[in-house]
């Protein structure tokens, strides 16, 4: 599987996270108006954990959690 930091269009640029992103994702995950449809908001040390685990399956499978996928590699990936 080919490896990419950033990836993008014209409209969207997709990259990794960088430190000073994980204040206002932080600051998002902890505004319940943000999150009114999840179970709860995050403390700041949970969404830098949730940070933490998407930068480690970019690491191990070279994509972001979340990344649109075919439905054969996100059930090959599950299964790894």
């Amino acid at each position: 599987m080919e490896r990419f930091d950033t990836i993008g269009t014209d409209r969207l640029v997709l990259r990794r996270w960088k430190d000073e992103d994980r204040a206002p994702f932080a600051e998002l995950n902890g505004d319940p108006g943000t999150l009114a449809f999840f179970p709860s908001t995050l403390t700041r040390q949970e969404s830098d954990a949730f940070v933490d685990r998407i930068e480690a399956r970019f690491g191990r499978f070279g994509i972001p959690a979340g990344s649109p996928l075919k439905p054969h590699v996100m059930f090959h990936l599950a299964n790894k």
